[in-house]
């Protein structure tokens, strides 16, 4: 999954590519965006997860922001190659907190120990100091959601590394050893009138339990 730009809206919009070797080269799927909600000002952050069952589903951000409404996080399966959408899209969250400023994007959702999921997902404007790392619940990958809190999971003050702002863009992986990490990305210098211009970084915390 990768961002593309739709030629005909100018929108940005979700693309697919293959490749035989990881290492490319790659080559885009299909003639048009996998992806691409115009009635939502376009569609962009894919991320792919696999659910208990072992299907896989894409979620997504919608990008009504940049039509002045709050933006929304949408899950959808996919087929088992993973080329193709199967079912139908489900919105899981939209932007409603005050702190958001009509902004969720980034989703990446791990199991709960529940049987549930943990959504996490990065609001605000991506380059002031008050973007930050939200936390919702999902019973299932379809949704329902809702927030764990009213203020930010991952803030720029629960750091606690000094120079480090603004933490956002959250996925996970799991180790050789089959521990969970967070991988994100910080702002390294001082904000400018009220935004970042450089410079970022690449943070990893331990997840300790889900």
């Amino acid at each position: 999954m990768l961002p593309v730009t739709d030629a005909r809206s100018g929108q940005q919009c979700i693309g697919v590519a293959t490749s035989d070797a990881a290492d490319g080269p790659y080559v885009g799927v299909g003639d048009g965006p996998f992806v691409c909600q115009h009635d939502l000002g376009g569609s962009i952050d894919p991320s792919v997860t696999r659910n208990r069952a072992g299907g896989l589903h894409l979620l997504w951000k919608d990008e009504g922001n940049t039509g002045g409404h709050p933006s929304g996080l949408w899950s959808q399966p996919l087929t088992a190659d993973g080329l193709g959408l199967a079912g139908r899209a489900h919105r899981l969250l939209t932007a409603r907190r005050a702190w958001q400023e009509n902004i969720i994007e980034e989703p990446a959702a791990i199991p709960a120990a529940d049987g549930g999921w943990w959504l996490f997902y990065s609001g605000s404007q991506f380059d002031a100091p008050t973007y930050a790392t939200g936390l919702a619940y999902c019973r299932t990958l379809e949704g329902p959601c809702r927030e764990t809190s009213g203020r930010p999971f991952l803030t720029t003050p629960v750091l606690h590394e000094p120079g480090q702002s603004a933490p956002g863009g959250l996925e996970t992986f799991h180790d050789g050893r089959g521990t969970l990490w967070a991988v994100f990305d910080t702002w390294n210098r001082p904000e400018r009138n009220g935004r970042f211009r450089c410079c970022r970084s690449l943070q990893l915390a331990p997840i300790l339990a889900a």
